[in-house]
């Protein structure tokens, strides 16, 4: 690590960051998911390998560029896996990301800026970098063990009769529910992502981390449509939506 510029240093944390995404998008998501988690995987190991062995001044501006666009078309949202602390896939990615970002950006810009030769770490630089590995480590520690206290499942017996939603790949299955008065539901989370149902004018949330089932009580909504959503995967309305009717 001591040979590592800063720049590097965050490639690499962004390499693995999207290396770790490239299984959850071939089995949670999508082959165009995988895909573009491979290219980014590639792309961000193949700039650190560049700068690290050659050096090159154009190597760290092409990389700068690629870094801040790929943040600009979306892939820093992963960062924001961060917040889901008792989701181990998206806390430790975030982290990744959150991490590399910074250090891939702001290092990219200083080494422009020097323009010269990578000199290696300085003893601060180096504690800074196994800080940020603690922090991971430490992260991906208290994400699992919270993750496995926080796991939530409902007996068969209590599950009774209850009409089941599943949400899985950013969606409600189903995402149009019709139910009798004093009906309950039953949501299980088949996602490695947290989740959440919440019906916003009647105060009715109920958050649900990766694996995790619960019932949710709707026997208090008169007859009517509503609608759902999953505030985590719902932007402006357009996202994680369903519609639930209660039939008189």
């Amino acid at each position: 690590m001591e040979r590592m510029s800063s720049q590097v240093f965050g490639l690499i944390l962004l390499a693995v960051a999207f290396a770790i995404f490239v299984p959850v998008g071939l089995f949670f998501l999508d082959p165009g998911a995988a895909l573009f988690a491979v290219v980014l995987t590639v792309a961000f190991a193949a700039m650190a390998y560049v700068i690290l062995r050659y050096d090159s001044t154009w190597a760290k501006a092409i990389a700068l560029v690629v870094t801040i666009g790929a943040g600009a078309t979306g892939a820093i949202y992963n960062a924001f896996g961060v917040f889901q602390v008792f989701s181990p896939v998206e806390f430790v990615g975030g982290l990744f990301t959150l991490f590399g970002f910074l250090f891939a950006v702001i290092g990219g810009i200083v080494a422009l800026v020097k323009r010269r030769s990578s000199e290696p770490a300085g003893a601060r630089s180096l504690k800074i970098r196994q800080a940020v590995l603690g922090v991971v480590g430490l992260g991906l520690v208290v994400s699992v063990v919270g993750f496995l206290l926080t796991r939530s499942s409902v007996a068969e017996a209590q599950a009774e009769g209850a009409t089941v939603v599943d949400m899985g790949d950013f969606e409600f299955l189903p995402s149009t529910v019709s139910v009798g008065q004093g009906a309950m539901l039953l949501f299980t989370n088949s996602d490695v992502w947290a989740h959440d149902f919440t019906l916003e004018d009647y105060e009715l949330y109920q958050y649900f981390g990766p694996g995790s089932e619960a019932l949710v009580d709707v026997s208090a909504l008169s007859a009517g449509t509503y609608v759902f959503f999953c505030s985590l995967h719902t932007f402006d309305g357009d996202g994680m939506v369903g519609t639930l009717t209660i039939e008189s």
